[in-house]
């Protein structure tokens, strides 16, 4: 049986490099991806680092099969901002695009449709207070129709509540249908499109009641 979704430690480069590896699958046209595995996994110990930022990771048979990558809009940029010059460094040595477009402006993420990913280091900012953002998601394609994307989201709906956070949203590609389709029965509310390539989604994870 699949355990439930545990998080990600700073300290765990071994775990940390796993899930790099399997975000790499998952995505292998995205920016991050032809950075490497070393960068993705710096990435992935930048958002476990903070405490208000969080990596969940589901293990199937004993390997990542599934991560979730939450944070605070402030926090997702304040990463990104950290992030730039070894990022610059990892683009010597790997192909691809400019590493600029990590910082914030990165297009839309497309996502698998079992494990609907939310929209690629998303820089846009957001009024809501206590807002949380599902930055990363995403499956193993082996693993895909087993439900590991409903396990993510619900465990983080769980944290961001438990966290004080009121609200959680995501942007998605447009085109992808099932992805959306996946969000809106796991209860997110499309709230609007961007730029005619991204629709996002909001999630009440919290009640503004003592």
């Amino acid at each position: 049986m699949t355990a439930e979704p545990h998080l990600l430690s700073s300290q765990d480069r071994r775990g940390a490099r796993a899930v790099a590896e399997l975000h790499r699958r998952c995505f292998p046209d995205y920016d991050s991806s032809r950075l490497g595995t070393a960068f993705c996994a710096r990435l992935l110990r930048s958002y476990a680092a903070n405490p208000e930022s969080w990596v969940a990771v589901l293990h199937d048979g004993g390997a990542p099969a599934g991560y979730l990558v939450a944070a605070p809009p402030p926090v997702q940029r304040s990463v990104n901002r950290a992030l730039r010059p070894w990022g610059a460094l990892a683009s010597l040595r790997s192909p691809g695009r400019a590493v600029r477009r990590l910082a914030g402006r990165t297009r839309p993420r497309s996502a698998p449709p079992q494990a609907p990913p939310a929209g690629e280091e998303q820089a846009r900012p957001d009024t809501t207070p206590a807002t949380v953002r599902v930055v990363l998601i995403g499956t193993d394609p082996a693993s895909r129709g087993r439900g590991f994307g409903g396990l993510l989201l619900d465990d983080f709906a769980r944290r961001a509540g438990a966290s004080g956070h009121l609200v959680a949203d995501l942007s998605v590609a447009i085109d992808n249908a099932a992805a959306r389709e996946a969000y809106e029965r796991a209860g997110w509310k499309w709230v609007g499109d961007e730029g005619g390539t991204a629709s996002r989604y909001r999630l009440r994870v919290g009640c503004t009641g003592s």
